[in-house]
């Protein structure tokens, strides 16, 4: 089985992704009770050990303590897909974007052990759009879907690069190249005429470059100000669509949509012509 795992997510990082399955190499993917406490088993050179060989079983002792205390044992993310086809086979598994990424990994998991894994298929995801945040979301000419797609700091970032003439980060990057360059000639002379005074020369050339970074920083703050309700919109569209960063369905709860559009909304919700392709709802609100 771990060989399994392994091999598929050698296929996983040759696609490009980044598997999130971690697991020891001597892994054995099942848990024991053992006074009150999950221990995760491991193998070692044919015995089963956990806590670092603190407890310790022979393929006989763990086989014949399944078969009497079925209970002390429990699935691990790894064979937890796999008891669960088993237990009650399914004709499709049905996840979220966090479930399909793991199970991707497991193609070959079922097949070590003689499963047919199940059709992996995408859930219903939704994001929902408020009045006042689909206004947001006009004003500042974006598309509905770019929130989703991008992240929402790098387009206030790139909105607000759009409102300047000229990057400010990059004519400061210049300017201080410029003035250190012009600077360190400067400290030569004076250690030619007075080396007692190097080190004040680089003091001075510290407290400089101090008070361009203030100068710089100054600036971008004024422009923010200046477009500061146009920013304002980006942050509430962050807060409404991506709050922390997540999806709404992993920090909203359904309470504030019930308190806010009454109690047959998600009946409402559930009356739309939803489509099984993998693509992500948007509903106006």
């Amino acid at each position: 089985m771990q060989e399994g795992l392994h091999n598929q997510q050698r296929v996983i990082k040759e696609l490009g992704y980044k598997p999130i399955i971690e697991t020891k190499s001597n892994a054995v993917h099942i848990f024991m009770e053992i006074d009150n406490e999950r221990v995760l088993l491991e193998d070692n050179q044919g015995k089963f050990v956990g806590k670092d060989g603190t407890y310790s079983f022979s393929y006989k002792e763990l086989i014949e303590e399944m078969e009497r205390s079925p209970e002390r044992f429990s699935n691990n993310v790894v064979t937890r897909p796999l008891m669960q086809e088993y237990v009650f086979p399914t004709l499709a598994f049905i996840g979220g974007p966090g479930e399909l990424a793991y199970w991707s990994e497991l193609q070959q998991v079922f097949h070590t052990i003689g499963f047919r894994m199940p059709p992996v298929v995408p859930r219903i995801t939704i994001t929902y759009i408020e009045r006042d945040i689909a206004t947001d979301l006009h004003d500042l000419q974006l598309q509905e879907s770019d929130p989703f797609f991008n992240n929402v700091d790098k387009l206030r970032e790139n909105w607000l690069s759009n409102q300047i003439e000229e990057p400010i980060d990059e004519r400061f990057v210049e300017a201080k190249k410029e003035i250190i360059d012009i600077h360190k000639s400067l400290q030569q002379f004076v250690k030619k005429i007075d080396p007692g005074l190097s080190a004040f020369a680089g003091k001075n050339e510290f407290k400089i470059n101090e008070q361009i970074e203030l100068l710089e920083r100054m600036l971008k703050r004024n422009v923010e100000k200046k477009h500061e309700v146009e920013l304002n919109k980006f942050r509430r569209i962050q807060f409404a669509l991506r709050p922390l960063g997540a999806p709404q369905e992993r920090v909203w709860n359904v309470c504030y949509y019930l308190n806010q559009f009454g109690l047959d909304f998600v009946d409402r919700v559930m009356e739309k012509p939803f489509s099984w392709n993998g693509k992500h709802h948007v509903i106006k609100l």
